[in-house]
């Protein structure tokens, strides 16, 4: 197999476990090409879960979990802040994407988000590799500097962990 980025990589990965006897060979460090370049976020596909993919959103947890079992020297756990600046907002909007009658997205608000990533964590519930998310009040003291320009216009933060890979 020539080329180890994250496809090759996996498929080599993928062979091996099954008993194929594969030669991997990258001309210059495994994944330093193209997939060296994305953002490096290992999620769960929590963007699939509004439009109803429900089987893929346990699929990419399942192998996010995976990843951060079997390479923490490589994928290590992130904490996330998201900002919510509504209470409410996004309900009418994502039941209309879910049963496919709109296809824009709308801010999200409080509620939305947290029965998003109450399923998110009901997911893994067996097979849990990270925190689970919670919702807190707007504190300065734990919002990063670009957020304090919003401070005004925020409702609650959520507390949500993705993994993320090793830089170089």
């Amino acid at each position: 197999m020539v080329g180890g980025g994250i496809s090759g990589i996996g498929l080599y990965h993928e062979l091996a476990h099954r008993g194929v006897k594969v030669l991997l060979v990258e001309q210059e460090d495994f994944c330093s090409g193209a997939s060296a370049a994305l953002s490096r976020m290992v999620h769960g596909g929590l963007r699939y879960m509004e439009n109803g993919e429900f089987k893929l959103v346990r699929e990419s947890l399942k192998e996010r979990n995976h990843l951060l079992r079997n390479a923490p020297h490589y994928v290590a756990p992130l904490k996330t802040t998201i900002p919510i600046m509504d209470v409410w907002s996004g309900l009418l909007n994502a039941g209309l994407k879910f049963i496919g009658a709109s296809r824009r997205t709308k801010r999200r608000g409080a509620v939305l988000i947290k029965v998003g990533l109450t399923l998110y964590d009901v997911f893994t519930r067996r097979d849990r590799a990270l925190p689970t998310h919670y919702l807190t009040a707007v504190s300065s003291n734990l919002l990063v500097d670009v957020l304090f320009i919003f401070h005004a216009l925020l409702v609650l933060v959520c507390r949500s962990y993705v993994g993320k890979t090793a830089t170089r």
